[in-house]
């Protein structure tokens, strides 16, 4: 037979594990939500097919009948270019230096704030 002391030490060893088991649970949906943000909703670019061909997904921009991806640049038809310390698929990546290539990442040495064009949401043509 059980004393209330080992009933005790029981019941609080089923919440421990209840608890470590709750928290689990948490962190793992919290992962999948995380990964559900970061991946690509539409990987082929295209949000929308109509009559006359496709329409692109922001950060994409239209060629042809398909839909590429901005690198170096975000937004509709990729026409915003990535600001200082970002780069890559719709400027998503950020930086690991002070002034980086805004296509690939890597650190560019010499290079500062002057020497980006001012605006810099200019529209490309």
């Amino acid at each position: 037979m059980l004393s209330e002391t080992d009933c005790g030490n029981s019941i609080n060893i089923i919440a421990i594990k209840m608890s470590a088991s709750v928290f689990a649970f948490i962190i793992a949906l919290f992962v999948c939500h995380i990964q559900n943000n970061l991946t690509d909703k539409h990987p082929s670019g295209i949000c929308k097919r109509t009559r006359t061909g496709v329409e692109c997904c922001t950060d994409y921009v239209k060629d042809g009948n398909k839909c590429l991806r901005c690198l170096g640049s975000f937004g509709p038809q990729c026409s915003k270019k990535c600001l200082p310390g970002f780069y890559g698929f719709g400027c998503k990546m950020k930086c690991t230096c002070g002034v980086c290539d805004r296509f690939n990442g890597s650190c560019l040495e010499g290079v500062g704030a002057a020497d980006y064009p001012v605006p810099i949401f200019k529209e490309q043509k």
